[in-house]
């Protein structure tokens, strides 16, 4: 019984890694990248760190819901997983989001980069 509680909460799981990847991984990189080329890490730290921990410690605990003993104990790791994966991507993801709507309002009436239509 354990096993199917476990596959349904894989699913759970999967569609919470689904927007990970899509919005999480590439945030992350970028900062990541940012980083990398900055000298200055210590600004890019608090934002990587709890993603770079988080990620693998989900993986843990979905594996551990795989081999749980109860349907309760199964649900109760992939809840806990899914729930550490939106709460250490939010961050990158805010911050990425915020990176791009300040680029955007450069190109808009009033912005630096702004040159009307002839």
């Amino acid at each position: 019984m354990a096993r199917s509680a476990a596959k349904g909460g894989g699913i759970l799981l999967s569609a919470v890694v689904v927007l990970v990847v899509l919005c999480g991984f590439p945030s992350v990189a970028g900062l990541v990248y940012t980083a990398a080329v900055n000298p200055q890490l210590n600004e890019f730290i608090h934002y990587l760190l709890p993603a770079l921990l988080g990620w693998p410690t989900a993986w843990v605990l979905w594996r551990a819901a795989r081999q749980a003993t109860t349907p309760r104990a199964a649900w109760l790791l992939v809840g806990a997983a899914a729930l550490l994966l939106i709460a250490v991507t939010y961050e990158p993801v805010r911050v990425c989001v915020q990176l791009l709507h300040e680029e955007w309002m450069e190109t808009q009436p009033g912005g630096r980069g702004y040159q009307p239509n002839p």
